[in-house]
């Protein structure tokens, strides 16, 4: 996810055309906007995506990682095991 693409006034994350070239719209819930909002602003200026990987890209290459990764910053355990 790209800061670019949400709009927390519409409560909405716009997702990119796809290989079908159709875009979609996802409705975020108070919840998730208040939770992008904390998150955006501990992210700092410039910060391009919602969870940035660790690599040269800034973008989570492997999203299972990724997954497991904020699941730690967050305190929790992932409720399952990942695929290797």
């Amino acid at each position: 996810m790209q800061w670019s693409q949400v709009n927390p006034d519409d409560s909405a994350w716009r997702i990119a055309p796809g290989q079908k070239g159709t875009s979609q719209n996802v409705t975020l819930s108070l919840e998730v906007v208040v939770i992008l909002a904390v998150r955006k602003e501990s992210a700092g200026k410039g910060a391009v995506f919602f969870s940035p990987g660790a690599g040269e890209s800034e973008h989570i290459e492997e999203s299972k990682k990724g997954v497991v990764r904020v699941m730690e910053m967050g305190g929790g355990r992932p409720t399952f095991t990942p695929l290797e």
